[in-house]
């Protein structure tokens, strides 16, 4: 009989609890062809709602400890990075916000060149270069699986349109 750690039982749990409830609320959405494949609105978010639920599952077969057995053993812990994470959160809120008026692409560089300056600050142009052509690589790809294969308009500003 295998054991699975409470760790992930309460992972898998919850990946299958928010899953179900995402893909319960997306049989609300209206049908419409052309968008998602042909799937309406619903496509992408039931798309992520069968992987959270696939990753909620595939944390079932980690071991207790297996992550860290070859990991090497840290002298002092980390401090916990709470002005990080709080500083995260307000970038996503003000992103809300400014992609009403400057639209998806602008909106989103700005929020993802601020996230990568925040968790690590360049020390070179060329660190400044390399989240420039993340970030650029980033809204290539957001482009092309939204606009072009799944039909889905991105976000237009309020200021220019």
């Amino acid at each position: 009989m295998t054991m699975f750690s409470r760790d992930s039982i309460v992972t898998c749990g919850f990946c299958l609890a928010i899953g179900g409830v995402i893909l319960q609320q997306c049989h609300g959405f209206p049908e419409t062809s052309g968008q998602g494949f042909g799937s309406g609105p619903a496509f992408y978010p039931e798309v992520l709602a069968w992987l959270l639920m696939g990753l909620g599952l595939l944390s079932l077969r980690a071991k207790p400890g297996q992550a860290d057995d070859c990991a090497p053993a840290q002298k002092k812990p980390a401090r916990p990075r709470y002005g990080l994470v709080a500083l995260i959160l307000g970038l996503s809120v003000a992103y809300i916000f400014i992609q009403d008026l400057l639209g998806f692409f602008p909106a989103a560089a700005i929020l993802v060149l601020a996230m990568a300056w925040a968790v690590t600050p360049p020390k070179s142009p060329a660190r400044i270069l390399a989240y420039l052509v993340y970030t650029a690589g980033l809204l290539l790809v957001v482009y092309l699986v939204f606009e072009l294969f799944v039909g889905i308009q991105l976000p237009c500003s309020s200021v220019w349109a």
